[in-house]
């Protein structure tokens, strides 16, 4: 299953850190929750009234158009969006994966086209049995960039839910890689 319409049988975590036991069939390509120490802008409140789940739905739900929408916008060609399934055995419940290509163009010396795959994954969980929380992972991979093998830059998008809403974080890690 990978989400729960009641936020009360989220699983109570500790902290946030067990959402690098979300296991998926991507190995590698998705950096450990540890890694992501840069906040990329600061903490923003969205509208009153909202939740975690309606963000889920609105932002990231199979039927979402918002990435696909922001990748348009890139000039991003040849999208294929996988629907999102049940992350791995071992994974916390309500938690899900799924894999997006794409041609991109990087604009770093010259222009060049190349592909480009984006590895997701989230959970539902309920920081210290008080506290609903949405975490989703975007790793973006081009390959084929000048200096490196591939270019990785990853997001990590944290809501979490309060009495006065839900606040969004976002986190960043960057990665040239060899061998990929």
């Amino acid at each position: 299953q990978t989400s729960e319409p009641d936020i009360s049988k989220f699983p109570t975590v500790d902290s946030l850190d067990d959402f690098s036991k979300v296991l998926t069939d991507y190995g590698t390509a998705l950096s450990d929750f540890s890694c992501f120490t840069r906040e990329l802008v600061d903490p923003i409140l969205l509208p009153e009234g909202k939740t975690v789940l309606d963000v889920f739905k609105v932002c990231f739900d199979d039927d979402a158009s918002l990435l696909e929408e922001y990748h348009k916008a890139r000039n991003d060609t040849k999208q294929k969006w996988e629907p999102w399934r049940p992350a791995n055995a071992g994974s916390p419940p309500f938690s899900g994966q799924r894999k997006f290509t794409c041609t991109t163009t990087i604009k770093a010396v010259v222009s060049k086209s190349c592909p480009f795959t984006e590895y997701q994954r989230y959970a539902f969980m309920n920081v210290g049995g008080n506290k609903p929380a949405l975490v989703v992972q975007l790793s973006g991979q081009a390959e084929g960039v000048m200096f490196a093998d591939a270019f990785r830059a990853e997001a990590l998008l944290i809501f979490t839910q309060s009495d006065l809403g839900v606040a969004m974080r976002v986190l960043g890690h960057i990665q040239f890689l060899r061998d990929v």
